[in-house]
């Protein structure tokens, strides 16, 4: 049975590598179309997931602090995370590439900014400004 499952592990990595994977950047496509940029998201899971390897996963973690993690703004190549629980795996990714201090330093900032902002709790959505978001508009 355990073949079975690397099998098809390995099918569908095939497959996401040929549809999404951009060689030329090491980072994955937010589609199979190429003029619709990068998806922090899909870099960011496949560090955490082991699917990409080590030398990709430390290009993956560059272009994450070059590309928002360091100011917590968007660029037009990839939209930030929006959840305290998507900078979860966002740090995660950070350290899987050997970046703890960074990361540790991103936690600080990011999570430390709602404590400053009165959070008793994580909240929903959040931008890393001083302000709460919400998806449903109820605060």
């Amino acid at each position: 049975k355990e073949a079975k499952w690397k099998l098809l592990r390995d099918k569908v990595r095939e497959r996401l590598v040929e549809l999404y994977w951009d060689d030329s950047a090491s980072l994955w496509r937010a589609s199979s179309e190429r003029e619709d940029g990068f998806s922090r998201h899909a870099c960011i899971l496949s560090v955490v997931s082991g699917l990409v390897e080590p030398s990709d996963a430390d290009r993956i973690a560059e272009a994450l602090l070059q590309d928002g993690v360091d100011d917590l703004q968007a660029s037009s190549d990839m939209i930030a995370v929006a959840t305290p629980y998507m900078k979860m795996f966002e740090c995660l990714a950070l350290i899987r590439a050997n970046k703890l201090h960074v990361a540790m330093d991103k936690m600080r900032q990011y999570w430390s900014a709602m404590q400053d902002n009165g959070a008793s709790t994580f909240y929903e959505a959040y931008d890393g400004n001083k302000t709460q978001a919400s998806f449903y508009g109820r605060p």
